[in-house]
């Protein structure tokens, strides 16, 4: 068992649902406030869980093609030495301060 799915299995059992009637299977659960459907995609891992609705599948998966290679850019980038000034990215528009 990896490190992850013991985490997320975190020893707990699905209690019966016989105290309120008998279960369903194949319906939507709301888990944290986020409806989740059959068919959708759950992605987890020490940092959190994501949740991708089934028709979102193919847009989000083509999205992280441009992530990937963002990514790669900029580990290269700060590899090879760049590091933006704390001051200026603080002073930019990129920082909303609340």
């Amino acid at each position: 068992m990896s490190a992850a799915a013991g985490f997320w299995g975190a020893g707990r059992a699905a209690r019966t649902p016989y105290t309120s009637g008998p279960g369903t299977v194949g319906e939507p659960v709301v888990l944290g406030g986020r409806q989740i459907a059959t068919g959708d995609l759950i992605v987890a891992d020490p940092d959190g869980v994501a949740v991708v609705p089934y028709d979102q599948i193919d847009t989000v998966i083509a999205k992280l093609e441009t992530v990937r290679a963002l990514e790669e850019k900029l580990d290269k980038d700060v590899e090879a030495g760049f590091c933006e000034p704390l001051a200026d990215l603080l002073a930019s528009d990129r920082v909303v301060w609340v």
